[in-house]
């Protein structure tokens, strides 16, 4: 059972932002969110792949009732790999996105970036189970040449 569990974990580990398309580079952080829902209801895994930088680092907080937290760290195709399972295998997925909040945290050679903090509401139906989460996910979107991209993806999510 506990296997079951942590796969289940796994495949619902998904969480990032995205932008897509040729008006990447005029999109404003906050816009880059509402493309990444875009992108989730379509179930894209390319479009979600192009808004991915190729050094993302993705770690998931899972808080789950009276057991200790557990850290998930995620390589960039490990989190396709994972977003694409919840796609095929969950009969539903509904999910709501909060308002972001946007701050620019710096500018680093010749980059700029920005953090993005949203709540997602989301309720699955997975191998006969339901679950619902609330996710804190917390992005780092990095200006590179005409693009935002994600570089890092840091979520804390509750469930029950």
């Amino acid at each position: 059972m506990h296997k079951l569990r942590m796969l289940m974990v796994v495949l619902l580990s998904s969480f990032s932002l995205v932008g897509h398309g040729d008006n990447a580079s005029t999109q404003s952080p906050a816009d880059f969110v509402k493309a990444y829902e875009t992108v989730l209801r379509q179930q894209d895994n390319g479009l979600l792949a192009s808004m991915l930088s190729d050094d993302v680092t993705v770690q998931v907080t899972l808080l789950m009732a009276d057991e200790e937290p557990m850290l998930i760290s995620l390589t960039r195709d490990e989190f396709l790999q994972q977003q694409r399972a919840l796609w095929l295998f969950a009969s539903v997925h509904e999910f709501h996105f909060g308002k972001p909040v946007v701050r620019k945290v710096a500018d680093e050679g010749g980059r700029t970036r920005w953090q993005v903090t949203v709540e997602q509401q989301e309720r699955y139906e997975l191998f006969r189970s339901s679950l619902n989460r609330e996710n804190r996910i917390a992005l780092v979107l990095e200006q590179r040449d005409d693009a935002l991209l994600i570089k890092e993806i840091h979520t804390q999510s509750r469930e029950w």
